[in-house]
């Protein structure tokens, strides 16, 4: 995809062990170009790998990016930077994300470890006008 000056692929695909074991993917990614009130361009990419371990860590994985961007999304239309995300705002992301899953298990009657994942954040603070 082609955003005002980013360019971005993303893709997904079953890891051959999964494969072997008749798994799914449990990998997940979401990119998102926002304008900020200045009329800069500011991209946002998460990806997310669910826990081998974890029974729904691929359902996880998604809906960790999802609850990401959106944090990120809330954070910048605020009129907040890039520069302004602290280890205090990422702190208080982990918790929300952490919540979100926890409401997702309960919802299927699952404990929250079920959608265990790892996440990144690529966020980069220069930004195209």
């Amino acid at each position: 995809m082609n955003h005002g000056g980013w360019r971005y692929v993303a893709a997904s695909v079953v890891g051959t062990s999964h494969v072997k074991m008749g798994g799914t993917c449990q990998d997940a990614n979401d990119c998102q170009v926002y304008q900020l009130p200045s009329g800069e361009k500011v991209l946002v990419a998460t990806v997310a790998d669910g826990a081998g371990s974890a029974a729904c860590g691929g359902e996880g994985a998604i809906r960790a990016c999802s609850v990401l961007v959106g944090l990120v999304n809330d954070h910048l239309s605020s009129g907040n930077t890039v520069e302004q995300i602290t280890a205090e705002s990422a702190k208080f992301w982990i918790s929300v994300i952490q919540s979100a899953l926890g409401k997702e298990a309960e919802s299927v009657s699952r404990d929250r470890r079920d959608f265990a994942c790892t996440l990144l954040v690529c966020c980069p603070g220069n930004t195209f006008t």
